[in-house]
C-alpha cells in the first residue's frame, strides 16, 4: 500500500457527521441516537458493519436547537 493510500485509510470515518435536521429525520425512521463521544462511538459500531452517524455540534447542538434529552 502507498503513502497516500495509508494517509487516505487513518484519516478517512467510516461513519457520517450529520446536523440536527438530520439527526431529527434519523429519529423519526426510527434510529436511535445516542451521545457518548460520538464520534468514537460512530467509529466503533462502524467497524462492526452498523450505519452509524455523529452529530455535528455533539449533545450541546441539539439542546441549542429546543430538542428533548432523555
Amino acid at each position: 500500500m502507498g503513502l497516500i493510500n495509508s494517509l487516505k485509510k487513518a484519516f478517512s470515518k467510516p461513519y457520517e457527521t450529520v446536523s440536527v435536521a438530520e439527526a431529527k429525520g434519523l429519529l423519526s425512521s426510527g434510529a436511535a441516537l445516542i451521545d457518548v463521544r460520538s464520534g468514537s462511538a460512530a467509529r466503533l459500531l462502524a467497524s462492526q458493519g452498523y450505519e452509524a452517524y455523529s452529530l455535528r455540534g455533539g449533545i450541546g447542538a441539539w439542546r441549542q436547537a429546543g430538542e428533548p434529552v432523555r
